[in-house]
């Protein structure tokens, strides 16, 4: 969507069913690994300014940042399970670039964060009975095309 010639908004949702997938290892069928969908949303903007030939974009975005795997659940026995509930996280992007005739460089940032629990069952007695692992990741993103 261009609301401006300037001015570009894009959202986008990208569904992959992985909970329907089995492990197939030659020709032996695997249905007791659980895995769960990662169904990812992005939302994202860019403005460009214009400066003569030049051109400087400056963007941001959002995504959601779905895994694969649940919370864990540890017992009195420290046997792992799982508390049944997806590890989601929260990814924010800013870049910003140059464009002329001749080359091209783009920049971005890229900042996320996952909050991953682990349960203590009840019975272990251990306080808190919740723990979050909290995994933040930083990203920087570089690019450049030169044009003969």
């Amino acid at each position: 969507m261009e609301p401006t010639r300037n001015l570009t908004f894009a959202a986008d949702l990208d569904v992959r069913p992985f909970s329907s997938a089995t492990l197939d290892s030659g020709g032996v069928k695997d249905t007791s690994a659980v895995y769960e969908n990662l169904t990812q949303f992005r939302l994202g903007a860019e403005y460009l300014l214009m400066f003569g030939t030049a051109i400087i974009p400056i963007r941001a975005g959002y995504r959601t940042d779905p895994r694969l795997y649940t919370g864990t659940v540890v017992d009195s026995s420290f046997n792992l399970g799982s508390d049944g509930k997806q590890v989601k996280g929260n990814v924010f992007t800013f870049g910003t670039g140059y464009v002329s005739k001749r080359f091209q460089l783009d920049g971005a940032l890229e900042y996320g964060v996952t909050k991953e629990p682990l349960i203590w069952d009840p019975s272990f007695g251990k306080t808190p009975s919740t723990w979050n692992w909290r995994e933040k990741t930083i990203r920087v993103l570089v690019s450049g095309i030169v044009r003969f």
